[in-house]
């Protein structure tokens, strides 16, 4: 019964470690609620952590901000909607009339 239980907090421990570098946020709170580390343990991992959440965000946003989903998405909409409305053997310059717009 105790090897049984030793395994278990070894896995949960193994799981743990595994979602503090992979996922955080999420590796945090198994990390709080669900293993027996002790207190201090707990504590530190938190503070080493903090930094790395925190510049993540911040890349994702600059990321975010420098592709601009949204005006991707306008120009794909326009280049699908000129493309439908081509007559056969028209020439496709539907990219240059759609971009155009949007580089301003």
């Amino acid at each position: 019964m105790k090897k049984e239980k030793n395994k278990t907090s070894t896995t949960k421990s193994v799981v743990t470690a595994i979602l503090l570098v992979v996922a955080f946020p999420i590796g945090w709170f198994v990390m709080i609620f669900g293993t027996k580390w002790p207190v201090w343990l707990k504590i530190v991992m938190t503070i080493l952590g903090l930094p790395l959440t925190i510049m993540s965000f911040a890349f994702f946003a600059g990321l975010l901000s420098a592709v601009n989903p949204r005006a991707q998405i306008d120009k794909a909409k326009c280049v699908t909607a000129c493309v439908e409305q081509l007559q056969p053997g028209e020439k496709d310059n539907c990219f240059e009339q759609c971009a155009a717009p949007m580089n301003n």
